[in-house]
């Protein structure tokens, strides 16, 4: 795994239906090449990890995705952070 395998496969992948995958990819290089990370960071993405398993574990046929998404969104909203759509 390297940075530009996961770019080039963000390409071509919708990135939210496998943030999961970018985020565990993040963390396995940042460990590789000794970068740390922010704890926050951390933090989240050990709980998109632990949801998207929770919640493909409880109802298998469920899109993580198009179920956070709205939420993520509000919640951006309220806080009035900038969001970009691509």
């Amino acid at each position: 795994m390297s940075v530009t395998n996961g770019v080039n496969r963000s390409m071509v992948q919708n990135f939210v239906e496998h943030v999961g995958d970018y985020i565990a990819d993040i963390c396995y290089l940042a460990c590789r090449h000794k970068v740390r990370l922010e704890a926050a960071f951390v933090n989240a993405a050990l709980a998109v990890e632990l949801m998207e398993g929770i919640a493909t574990s409880l109802y298998p046929a469920i899109q993580v995705s198009s179920t956070a998404l709205p939420m993520v969104l509000k919640a951006e909203m309220m806080h009035r952070l900038p969001f970009k759509f691509n």
